[in-house]
């Protein structure tokens, strides 16, 4: 049995825009969650490229002296 909705032969125009709108959802969706995960690789590359010195460039000295 299928949706009364999708089936008829009336509805195919309606039919045919949610399945684009679909698509343009799971595209927008695909665009944002890559641009997520390229924001936190290029913060995770940078944080390993600086991580191994401190501030004033020497290892193992902190940047900021606590009291």
């Amino acid at each position: 049995m299928a949706c009364p909705i999708c089936v008829t032969p009336e509805g195919s125009a309606i039919t045919e825009g949610i399945r684009a709108g679909a698509g343009v959802l799971i595209l927008v969706t695909v665009i944002v969650l890559g641009a997520i995960v390229r924001f936190g690789y290029r913060l995770w590359a940078a944080e390993c490229a600086s991580g191994a010195r401190g501030a004033d460039g020497t290892e193992g000295t902190p940047a900021v002296a606590h009291d």
